[in-house]
């Protein structure tokens, strides 16, 4: 059987997006929770806005598992946004770390 052919820029790996708050800041114990997760948001706008110009098909975000504020607002602010999927599974729901966006 011949193999499918599909275009370089579906087969390109995402782009990932690390919201581990130390490795968005330099002094990470300088802000407190609130703080913390403003600038985590910030950030998330700014990657989905950066891959939207860009044309890119796929962005992994990587939350952590935590106690689940930061997951919470990740699907938060998607569900809001249109133009992406992202795929919940409730049976992974504090299981998974991450989340893997498609760009329509």
């Amino acid at each position: 059987e011949p193999a499918k052919i599909s275009s370089k820029k579906h087969n390109k790996a995402p782009l990932v997006l690390d919201l581990h708050f130390e490795k968005l800041v330099k002094n990470p114990s300088e802000y407190d929770s609130f703080e913390r997760l403003l600038v985590q948001k910030e950030k998330l706008v700014e990657t989905i806005d950066f891959c939207r110009k860009n044309n890119l098909k796929k962005l992994e975000i990587i939350h952590g598992i935590g106690d689940g504020v930061l997951q919470k607002m990740v699907y938060d602010y998607l569900d809001s946004q249109t133009g992406l999927e992202y795929l919940v599974n409730e049976m992974l729901y504090h299981q998974t770390g991450s989340t893997l966006v498609t760009f329509r």
